[in-house]
């Protein structure tokens, strides 16, 4: 795999993180909001979504550099 291969591999990933963290960090907003007091709400909404943000990254990240990996390798004779 090519030094061009892993870093797109891994751009997408970061692009797909974010999305998750975003998405994920609107949803845990709205459902602290009804559990936790305003100012705890806020800091638990962003730990849930940075944590789901650094998950997404991780997994896809190594699955589509794998993924490339198997694309990309020479075919065994």
């Amino acid at each position: 795999m090519t030094a061009t291969n892993r870093v797109f591999a891994w751009t997408v990933a970061t692009g797909e993180s974010l999305v998750a963290f975003m998405v994920v960090w609107l949803l845990a907003a709205r459902l602290m909001d009804l559990f936790l007091v305003e100012p705890l709400s806020a800091v638990a909404a962003m730990a849930v979504a940075l944590a789901a943000g650094i998950l997404t990254i991780t997994v896809e990240g190594f699955r589509r550099s794998a993924q490339l990996r198997r694309v990309t390798s020479p075919p065994s004779a």
